[in-house]
């Protein structure tokens, strides 16, 4: 071979290479982003959102971590503080409900509980009044507004109840921590999670409550919600989800496809669809009562989700720890074709732990309405280099895990540094990245 075709030979190497680098960046930096299922719509004061409601006008309230109360009235785009008549220094909100007439209840806790409590806006949250005059110092964790506009409040010193518009209250039961407090739409009965006394249920608006179970993940309950088959579900600290089907009398733990078990959330959508926001892994959704779940996180740059909210248009926002306010790009009623298509282009989550060292794990979804497919997992390093294959078979529908130790397809340990792994199916070709230390 002479120098000019030895040349011309590098050449045509190095352009093949340059191609393949480029179309595995592109892959990650364009095709990702291109099928987005949320947006952020802004990030009100501090960014640490634990609260969302909305009244019938479609304004969004936001309940924040040191910068008190927001308001939007255009789908989240701008935001507006409103505090006027709230104590400033103490302008941590983790509780919002809408009752009648669109009067607007807020709930504020501080490290010591002064000048907490809950707090009426009776003009769209531009003033606020303090209720709780006659329980001082109460810190406020979770509110309540039922169909009759009886005020249900957990607090870190039990539960309280307002049937007047929270012109007076009384103390239901004390000396425990009560965290989550939801209302069953389909049979009135109240539900609430509380720190150390367990699960509670009453069937009389919150007047009684009647201790059920006596689980030690009952202790952990963060959030309820209730679907049209009359299921309960339990998004809980530690445990991840639990459905009873029987009222709350028995509960099962359902977690398949479930990447976190430290659930903050849960709603549900009019198609009957489960959301879930997780501590640290995102947003999860099921539609078959909670049996698979399968994360839904592109677009959502903060995977840290405090809260969750279904609007009076179906679309679904998300509070997030210090990132603010996403939102669904389509309303919930629509979205079907969105889900399936992001399954499709999304199935493959960001490897866990990232960075890693010595092993991480890859997890992938395989779309609850696809037939049963060849899946192959191949890792590479930044030149293009094909170091090993990782997974090659046939696939059915569901969630799977998949490991690797950082070693090539020879079992020799390969260098620190950035690596790119590629799922390649009948429908997609999706690549991650993720960092090897050592």
């Amino acid at each position: 071979m002479n120098p000019m075709q030895l040349r011309t030979n590098c050449i045509g190497n190095i352009f093949i290479k340059v191609i393949f680098i480029l179309a595995l960046w592109l892959s990650i930096h364009f095709e990702v982003q291109a099928q987005d299922f949320w947006r952020r719509t802004g990030i009100p004061g501090t960014g640490h959102v634990y609260a969302l409601a909305a009244n019938s006008k479609n304004d969004i309230f936001a309940g924040t971590i040191g910068s008190g109360i927001f308001r939007s009235g255009n789908d989240g785009s701008d935001w507006t503080a409103i505090n006027s008549g709230l104590i400033l220094n103490f302008t941590n909100v983790r509780a919002i409900a809408v009752g009648q007439g669109d009067h607007i209840f807020a709930g504020l806790t501080t490290d010591l509980c002064q000048g907490s409590g809950i707090f009426r806006s009776n003009d769209n949250g531009e003033n606020w009044a303090l209720l709780t005059t006659s329980l001082p110092d109460l810190c406020v964790v979770t509110l309540l507004i039922d169909s009759l506009g009886y005020i249900i409040a957990g607090t870190e010193r039990g539960i309280i109840r307002s049937t007047d518009g929270g012109a007076n209250w009384a103390t239901v039961d004390t000396d425990f921590f009560t965290g989550a407090i939801k209302a069953n739409p389909f049979s009135n009965d109240l539900f609430a999670g509380t720190k150390f006394f367990g699960l509670l249920r009453s069937t009389d608006r919150g007047e009684t409550w009647e201790k059920i179970g006596n689980e030690s993940w009952h202790r952990q309950i963060e959030s309820f919600a209730f679907n049209t088959h009359e299921y309960i579900f339990a998004g809980t600290f530690g445990s991840g989800i639990y459905r009873s089907r029987n009222h709350g009398e028995n509960w099962n733990a359902v977690n398949n496809g479930l990447l976190d078990t430290d659930v903050a959330a849960l709603v549900v959508d009019r198609s009957g669809r489960i959301w879930a926001g997780t501590y640290n892994r995102g947003v999860f959704y099921s539609r078959d009562d909670g049996e698979n779940w399968f994360g839904i996180n592109s677009g959502l740059e903060h995977h840290q989700v405090r809260c969750l909210l279904i609007d009076v248009n179906d679309h679904i926002y998300v509070g997030t720890e210090g990132g603010g306010i996403f939102r669904s790009i389509e309303p919930t009623t629509s979205v079907q074709e969105t889900i399936d298509s992001l399954h499709i282009l999304h199935s493959l989550q960001q490897n866990h732990p990232n960075p890693f060292n010595p092993e991480t794990k890859i997890v992938f979804f395989v779309p609850p309405n696809a037939q049963q497919q060849r899946v192959v997992i191949k890792i590479f390093d930044l030149t293009g280099r094909l170091v090993r294959v990782l997974f090659d078979r046939e696939v059915a529908p569901g969630h799977y895990e998949v490991m690797w130790d950082g070693r090539d397809a020879h079992n020799n340990e390969l260098a620190s540094g950035t690596y790119v792994y590629r799922l390649e199916s009948d429908k997609n070709v999706i690549t991650q990245k993720m960092l090897l230390i050592h």
